[in-house]
């Protein structure tokens, strides 16, 4: 370690070797110099005599603040500085390290004196509005800021300190033009283009109403030009993207993307990592949905722990309507976190959209098993049941799901179509008094539930009960789904139990156009009305119709043979 008088000494000997021979001759044999006293310098004036002790001073400051020596390094640099006041870049060096040991008045009287010495270098002007800023004197770190970017124009640090302050002080206007002052200079330094752009993007975020004195397209601009100055710079390409996806410009974020990662694939796990999943997503939004599924593929082949991912991949199988490749990755994002219960809820739905109901049964169970008291589990298999034909069983699987939603300590609202699931059971299980205010809750909780609307009129309807109540709940559902054939049956069975049998009869014939297949339900009905009108003939046939689309109806089966017996009796 060199200390004291001997760091000075070698230093002061490196200055000399750079300054005159590194060896003398006497009598024609070389001779080193020997430490202790200086050699005269021999062929220098007083100035630089005095320039090459106060480099002497300088090389073994840095000496001695390289070994940890900070306080002995510091006399050393003021006396530096003293034999050379014009050394602009020691003088901030020297305020630097006044600044951290919280000494300002120090650090404020050597960046002044500096600035003077060196009025035309930017260094000591930048460091004093920093020392002034700290110093609470904003007014002249103002001015000392200003006076920097007058000297350096591009000087991004000068400028985003001053803009860090007009900030503070809500300066929209004045922060608005420096940007733009900053904005309209001249540089081929593609750093330059990319931190101008970041502060554009730090001043908008902080202070939104900035956006009415710049234009925020100016971060992408300041990009581009960066871009342009370094095509293949991976920070300037990712921040590009970023502005572009946040554009909703989706397609030119993912070239970007797919750019970096073809460009530099292994330059940071993390960061690759990120660009993926931005890739994936910005192909998901510019409707590039088989691309973002393969790559989304390649961050779990890279890293199939991510339970997460397997959720996303889900999520687009379904939309790419691909329902087993949706169901197997929630099951996976399972295995690898069981405490996924909305998971629970997709992997059922698809497997009985999938006509997979033993597998749902058995995914109901596990489910169970992992969060008991989840009232989904009794609704799911209530609607199982349900379409099992079970309605008693399902009527009280509805009951349980209804218990436990009110008894959970979270806050859960029953949905419409809960209530409408639930009054379609009870109404199965003959319990209609039930079912009548199961669909009156359901449709309080959602005036626009066509289903329940419809399921609640034709019921009545049916029975012959509450006509006129009947007809507008069906015209209501009519309204929200005008081409529902099965809501246009209704509507002419309510109009037949109202006895307008001409009107009945038309919306009959339409709901016979509208429905997808033939319905053995609407012919019955056409036949009773047409029954009405006089017209057996028609009658018959429409009978006839409907019992060879449902061979088993009894009730069907019994209309036809009186009405064939009828006309037997008849001729």
């Amino acid at each position: 370690m060199l200390t004291g008088a001997r760091a000075r000494a070698v230093a002061l000997g490196v200055v000399l070797c750079l300054g005159v021979s590194c060896a003398h001759r006497v009598g024609g044999t070389a001779r080193a110099p020997t430490l202790g006293t200086p050699p005269p310098l021999l062929g220098l004036n007083s100035e630089q005599e005095r320039r090459a002790e106060a480099h002497a001073h300088y090389a073994t400051g840095v000496s001695l603040e390289l070994n940890g020596e900070t306080d002995t390094a510091l006399e050393q640099y003021q006396t530096s500085l003293a034999l050379d006041p014009k050394h602009a870049e020691l003088a901030v060096r020297l305020a630097g390290i006044y600044m951290s040991r919280k000494e300002l008045p120090k650090a404020v009287g050597i960046l002044e004196a500096a600035s003077k010495s060196n009025p035309t270098a930017p260094g000591p002007w930048y460091g004093l509005g920093v020392a002034y800023r700290a110093s609470d004197d904003t007014p002249k770190a103002v001015a000392a800021l200003r006076q920097t970017l007058k000297l350096s124009p591009t000087h991004l640090d000068a400028l985003r300190v001053l803009l860090e302050i007009q900030l503070q002080q809500d300066a929209l206007s004045e922060a608005g033009k420096l940007l733009e002052q900053a904005w309209r200079q001249t540089s081929e330094d593609s750093d330059y283009w990319l931190r101008l752009g970041d502060l554009y993007a730090v001043a908008l975020r902080q202070k939104p109403l900035l956006a009415r004195q710049v234009d925020r397209a100016r971060i992408q601009q300041c990009y581009e030009k960066a871009l342009a100055l370094a095509p293949n710079d991976a920070d300037i390409l990712i921040r590009l993207a970023d502005v572009y996806a946040d554009a909703g410009n989706s397609q030119a974020a993912a070239d970007i993307y797919a750019k970096l990662l073809s460009t530099r694939p292994n330059s940071s796990v993390i960061r690759d990592r990120q660009v993926r999943e931005k890739l994936a997503l910005n192909y998901v939004t510019s409707g590039q949905k088989e691309k973002a599924a393969a790559v989304l593929e390649e961050i779990i082949r890279r890293e199939p722990l991510r339970y997460e991912i397997y959720n996303y991949l889900a999520e687009l199988y379904e939309e790419l309507k691909q329902p087993d490749r949706a169901m197997s990755n929630y099951q996976l994002s399972l295995r690898l976190n069981a405490n996924q219960p909305d998971n629970y809820v997709r992997v059922t739905g698809l497997q009985l959209e999938l006509k997979q109901v033993d597998d749902a049964l058995k995914t109901l169970a596990d489910w169970k098993e992992k969060f008991p008291t989840d009232f989904r589990v009794p609704y799911y298999t209530g609607l199982i049941q349900t379409e099992r034909k079970k309605y008693s069983d399902a009527v009280a699987s509805f009951a349980d799901a209804e218990t436990l939603a009110l008894e959970s300590p979270q806050e859960v609202k029953l949905s419409s179509q809960f209530y409408f699931s639930y009054g379609a059971a009870c109404e199965r299980a003959g319990d209609l008094e039930k079912a009548t205010r199961l669909f009156q809750k359901a449709i309080e909780l959602d005036p626009k539930n066509d289903a329940a609307c419809n399921y609640l009129g034709y019921m009545w309807a049916d029975k012959d009960v509450h006509l006129n109540e009947a007809y507008e709940l069906i015209k209501k559902a009519v309204a929200l789904e005008p081409d529902n054939g099965a809501y246009i049956d209704s509507l002419g069975w309510v109009l037949f139990r109202m006895k307008r049998f001409d009107d009945a009869l038309a919306q009959l014939r339409r709901a016979a156009e509208l429905m997808k297949a033939p319905d053995a339900v609407v012919f019955e009905h056409l036949a009773e009305v047409l029954l009405k009108l006089g017209k057996n003939d028609d009658a018959l046939l429409h009978l006839r119709r409907a019992h060879e689309l449902d061979p088993e109806n009894k009730e069907i089966a019994d209309k036809l043979d009186k009405l064939s017996g009828n006309r037997s009796s008849t001729h």
